[in-house]
């Protein structure tokens, strides 16, 4: 498959193991001109060069793919990856987390809370 990566994801962590395994990929982050590019002229690229973008900028790529496809213009295709940051995680709210936890606990468990040790949370608190 022909790649895309966007800035966000590693040449490194990502592009490195994708490349491994047989595909042809760009990545943004390996050079500092395409790095620069603005969104509207990544997704441009990457239709230019028949590749599939892939990113984790869902907030800004969502609308500009649905503007290109509202206006009839074509690409190759995106993975948008949608995940939350570290930080993001910790500030949502605590419901949402329930609520999601509470959909992936197996039958005929008893609801609780987990509750992990001092090291877990100084471990966590240094990433």
């Amino acid at each position: 498959m022909r790649l895309l990566l966007d800035a966000n994801l590693s040449p490194k962590r990502v592009g490195a193991v994708l490349g491994r395994r047989g595909h042809d990929v760009v990545s943004l982050a390996a050079d500092a001109a395409l790095g620069a590019l603005d969104d509207p002229e990544v997704l441009a690229l990457a239709a230019e060069q028949r590749r599939i973008l892939v990113t984790r900028n869902c907030r800004d790529f969502a609308p500009l793919l649905r503007e290109w496809a509202e206006a009839g213009r074509h690409h190759a295709g995106c993975i948008l990856i949608w995940t939350l940051s570290h930080h993001e995680y910790l500030h949502a709210d605590l419901s949402i987390k329930e609520r999601a936890l509470a959909r992936t606990a197996p039958l005929h468990t008893k609801p609780g809370r987990y509750q992990p040790s001092d090291q877990l949370l100084a471990f966590l608190d240094s990433l």
